[in-house]
């Protein structure tokens, strides 16, 4: 299996990522078949998306062949792509300074310092590490100047540079200005106001044909006096009539 670039034309605002897809290893060169079929069962479960699985293969396969370079580089690439960019990052520069590996299909050295210095910028850029991103991104440039999207993404990261920073929070306030604040606050609001008595009209009116209240305390009251009167004048009149018959 020959190495295949998978790099992708991208907008200019948008960052292009990895620029190797999975490597194939000469294991047998470095003497382990078993670390050969690892990395191609890992390079299988790359190109299908599962890269968790990938990940697990090319760790079994270093297990196999520890210093093949190209096993390291594939490790970087399944690391991005699961997002663990700090991890991808340091394997990336494991391999970024010129260390070669080999092509299974060609048996032929493979440099891996370029393509591990872009993909170390790219790990770097999507952690906000803008200014160590440009230098991986400068890096691969001299390594290759004919590269566009080494370039496009040193400007990306350029352009990430000039952003002025976020304003810093404001300082925490001390007990006494949040006594003050509050203070003021309450100063602020209006004074309570007190519950307004009920107008004349809102008296409840009687129904036409019904006495008001005040009506029916009168007629109880001259109801009383004429009772009273009625058995005074009663006592009154059979004091008369006893003193009649005595005579």
């Amino acid at each position: 299996m020959g190495v295949t670039m998978s790099r992708r034309s991208a907008w200019w605002l948008s960052l292009v990522f990895l620029a190797l897809g999975p490597v194939a290893t000469a294991a047998a060169a470095a003497g382990s078949r078993r670390a050969a079929t690892l990395v191609e069962s890992g390079n299988e479960a790359f190109a299908a998306g599962r890269y968790a699985e990938a990940l697990d293969q090319y760790y079994k396969a270093q297990v196999e062949d520890p210093l093949n370079p190209v096993i390291q580089y594939d490790i970087g690439n399944a690391l991005y792509k699961l997002g663990q960019y700090d991890k991808a990052q340091q394997a990336f520069d494991a391999v970024k300074g010129g260390v070669k590996g080999e092509d299974q299909g060609a048996k032929a050295p493979v440099d891996l310092s370029r393509d591990g210095a872009y993909n170390q910028g790219g790990s770097l850029f999507q952690t906000q590490k803008y200014k160590e991103a440009l230098e991986q991104y400068q890096r691969a440039l001299e390594l290759d100047p004919t590269d566009k999207d080494a370039k496009h993404n040193l400007e990306l990261a350029r352009l990430k540079l000039m952003k002025p920073p976020p304003p810093p929070p404001p300082p925490a306030k001390k007990p006494e200005e949040k006594q003050e604040d509050k203070k003021s606050e309450d100063e602020k609001k209006p004074p309570p106001q007190a519950s307004p008595s009920p107008s004349p009209s809102a008296t409840p009116q009687p129904k036409p044909g019904e006495m008001s209240k005040d009506e029916a305390s009168r007629l109880l009251d001259a109801l009383d006096r004429a009772e009273h009167d009625e058995r005074k004048a009663d006592k009154k009149a059979a004091a008369s009539e006893n003193e009649a018959i005595d005579w």
